[in-house]
């Protein structure tokens, strides 16, 4: 089950739209001022949920309720954000998949946060990822193949969320590695690039982060 996570990031209703399209999901969850970057980009959600700080209308909020849209409320001065209760509902109805949007290009501290918040659900066995109009982040560790298609630009980085990503092998890459330690702080594996169709990316301990990305220009 693919559930989409929708924050209040900066994002183009647009953006959003093709994304939602071209990504089949089966669940909508809107975290606060998600809802409206949703409804501008013509769907709606399945939950709907935060403490409504940034909204930009509050009659939004009573349509979803009077369609029977589940809608849950927390309180402003609370000790989670909304990102973090999207992801913990979306993992209590079953997710085996979850796509972060609207979580980049803003703040800072909710970014990280958010890329944190990640290896709750990680650790659960569920494929975790982030995406915006020029990167897409996942978690991995283990073993990935990556296809020229999936990835969103040319270039493909990788960076450990633990203390080093050991036994780590790039091969189908412009800049290969065989059984590479790469400690955190490190800037080894970033802007690597597929040498060709495919490459795979395995590592025998550790935890990463994998972040497709190209250049805005």
């Amino acid at each position: 089950m693919h559930t989409v996570i929708v924050a209040g990031g900066p994002c183009s209703a647009g953006w959003l739209a093709d994304y939602l399209k071209g990504h089949p999901f089966d669940r909508l969850i809107a975290a606060d001022r998600g809802l409206d970057l949703i409804l501008e980009a013509g769907f709606s959600p399945d939950i709907l949920l935060g403490d409504y700080d940034s909204v930009s209308d509050g009659s939004r909020i009573a349509a979803m309720k009077r369609k029977g849209i589940p809608v849950e409320t927390y309180p402003a001065e609370k000790n989670f954000t909304d990102g973090e209760a999207a992801m913990r509902a979306a993992m209590a109805l079953g997710a085996t998949r979850i796509t972060l949007l609207g979580a980049t290009g803003g703040r800072l501290d909710h970014f990280l946060a958010s890329l944190q918040g990640m290896l709750v659900p990680f650790a659960e066995g569920i494929d975790v990822r982030m995406a915006d109009p020029q990167n897409e982040l996942r978690l991995v560790r283990g073993s990935v193949e990556l296809t020229r298609e999936e990835c969103t630009g040319r270039y493909v980085s990788l960076l450990p969320l633990t203390s080093r990503i050991t036994g780590l092998s790039m091969r189908g890459f412009k800049y290969p590695l065989e059984d590479f330690t790469l400690e955190m702080g490190s800037s080894r594996c970033v802007s690597n690039e597929l040498a060709g169709e495919r490459g795979v990316i395995s590592f025998s301990g550790g935890i990463g982060v994998l972040v497709l990305s190209g250049d805005r220009w």
